[in-house]
Parts: C-alpha cells; structure tokens; sequence
C-alpha cells in the first residue's frame, strides 16, 4: 500500500523518467541479443570455425597429406625400372610426403574437439585406424622396398608393392573414407544447429522488438491518462486555490512536450540499428558461402528496424493528438478557474 502512495505522490517529471528508463533498459537487452546472435553466427564466429575445421579435414585427406596415395603412388613410379634416372627426386618426394603426413597428422590429434560420443568415433578413425596402417606403410616403404629399389631388385620392390605395401595402403583407404563420411555428417549436424539458433533468436527478436514499441505506445499513452485525469480532477476538487488548480496540468502539459524527443530517441536507435544490420549484410556478400545464415540475420535484423521506426511514426502521430487534446484541456481548466474565481 505504501508503496502504491509513493508511486502516486511522484511528481509527473519522475514518472515520465522511469518510463523512459524501462524503454531504454529492454532496447538495450534488444541490441545485446541482436549484438550477441550476430557474433555467434557470423564469419569467423564458432559456428562458422567449426564447419570450417570439418572442411579443412576433409581437404587435408584428399590428397596430400593426411592421405598416403601420393605416396603409393611414387612408390608404383619408383618400382618402374624406366624410371631410374628419377629415382633421386623420388626420394626427395617420398620424404617430403611423409613429414607433411607426420606433421599434419600431430595437428589433427591436437584439434579434433571429442566432448561427443560422434567426435570422439570421427577422432578414432582419423587418429588410430588410418593412421597405423599408414605408418606401417611408410616404414615399410623406408626399410625393404626403397633399399630393393636402390639395389635393382626390381623383383622384391615389385613383390612388396603388391603385396604388404598395397595391404596396408586398402586398410588405410577404408579408415579415410570412414572419415570423410563422419566429417560430412558432423559438418551438416552444426549447420542444422546453426540454422536452429539462427531461427530462434530471430523470432526472440521479434517478440522483444514487438513487445517494446507496443510496451511503449501503451505505457505512454496510459501515462499521459492518468496524468491529465489526476489534473482535471486536482482542478475540480480545489476551486479556492488556482495555484493548485493549474499547477498540476501545467506540469502534465510540460513532461508531454518532451515526448517527441523520447520518440525522436528511439526513432534514431532504430536507424542506428538498421545502419548496423545493413553494414553486417555487406560484409557477409563478400565472404564464402558459409555466411548465408549470418546475411539472412543481418536482413532480418534490418526488418525489425524498419517495422520499429514505422511504429515509432505511428507513436509520434498518436503524441501529437494528444498533446493538442491536452492543450484544449489546459485552456479549459483556465478558462473554468477564471470563471470560479
């Protein structure tokens, strides 16, 4: 009860204040959610860095060098005796090929994410079964068949492509194309995930967008009825006092005329916010195709802005009845104090 007097008692001006205090607090929530969506989903944000690290796998497996066909294939060249005189650069080549194996191989066990029964299956596979069958490859590769080839013993070179070399080589193509199927899995479960987000913050933003102008629209509007009915009624109930009769409707015809610059506000937060959205969208045209949902949020976003500055117009319209409404009622209330004094 004390606390519905004191909120009574305010004088019009705090009111007004804590109104316009509430409209800014949930634009402000409004933009750091719009700010927060954006961020998360944009180029470069996590969505789109993990889409991109299932990419990069995919890419590092078709060949080179997390896949040894390169070098199955230079060992079929290096058991080619016509192909003697290039056996050096063979060499050089076969060795190339396995550090970048090594390398990107320690890069993959240190960066594949295993938080998911499914993340952890795709870093088995790429880990543990492409890669032994692999280094038993390479090291067979190092220790009987380049020494044969060395040594023209073509025959043994030959029996150990066909035989040991190619065994381990199937074994380890099975794993990749393991891979390559989880990866591709893995890669459309995160865009489905982001799409998801994309939609719910999108309809978030809506209803919060929403709920604002019209939060605002009503709570002025009842705002500004209560403050000329508690005038009328002070100008009614103290005829003997004209400084009392007027001096509450002199402060309900002031606090109003500050409403258009309150609309004003809001109308420039909402161009700002367009600015922002429109500025977002141009930067996602010039990246990959993985911005798609960022640009398809930046336009929504643009939307919103455009319905809010539209609700804001229809605000200052309705503001503008009403402050000509309570200026004739300003002049009555002169106009019947004069007559009671």
């Amino acid at each position: 009860m004390n606390g519905l007097k004191g909120l009574k008692s305010m004088k019009i001006k705090t009111k007004l204040s804590l109104l316009v205090g509430v409209f800014v607090l949930v634009f402000v929530l409004f933009g750091v959610l719009a700010f927060d969506t954006l961020n998360t989903l944009k180029v470069n944000g996590p969505y789109y860095k993990q889409v991109v690290l299932g990419k990069d796998l995919v890419a590092d497996i078709l060949p080179p060098p997390e896949y040894i066909l390169e070098s199955y294939l230079v060992a079929y060249q290096m058991a080619d005796p016509a192909n003697r005189t290039f056996l050096a650069g063979l060499e050089q080549k076969s060795q190339v090929l396995r550090r970048e194996y090594e390398t990107r191989h320690e890069f993959w066990l240190a960066n594949l994410p295993e938080s998911t029964p499914s993340e952890k299956q795709l870093k088995q596979a790429m880990g543990t079964d492409s890669y032994q069958p692999a280094l038993r490859f390479l090291n067979l590769f190092q220790k009987e068949f380049l020494p044969a080839v060395q040594r023209n013993d073509y025959p043994t070179a030959a029996q150990l492509l066909h035989g040991p070399l190619q065994q381990n080589y199937e074994e380890h193509r099975t794993a990749i194309d393991q891979v390559v199927v989880m990866t591709n899995t893995r890669n459309q479960v995160i865009e489905a995930e982001a799409n998801r987000v994309i939609a719910a913050r999108l309809v978030l933003l809506a209803v919060l967008g929403i709920a604002m102008v019209l939060g605002m629209a009503l709570g002025i509007a009842r705002f500004l009825n209560h403050s000329i009915a508690a005038a009328l009624q002070a100008a009614a109930s103290t005829p003997a006092s004209p400084a009392l009769e007027t001096a509450p409707a002199s402060e309900a015809h002031a606090q109003t005329s500050q409403i258009e610059t309150i609309t004003n506000l809001v109308n420039g937060l909402a161009n700002q916010t367009n600015i922002l959205a429109l500025n977002a969208a141009v930067e996602a045209a010039r990246t990959s195709e993985q911005a798609r949902g960022f640009s398809m949020v930046a336009a929504e976003i643009r939307n919103l802005a455009d319905e809010n500055r539209n609700l804001v117009a229809r605000i200052h319209t309705l503001v503008e009845n009403i402050q000509s409404a309570n200026n004739s009622t300003v002049m009555a209330i002169e106009k019947g104090t004069e007559n009671v004094q």
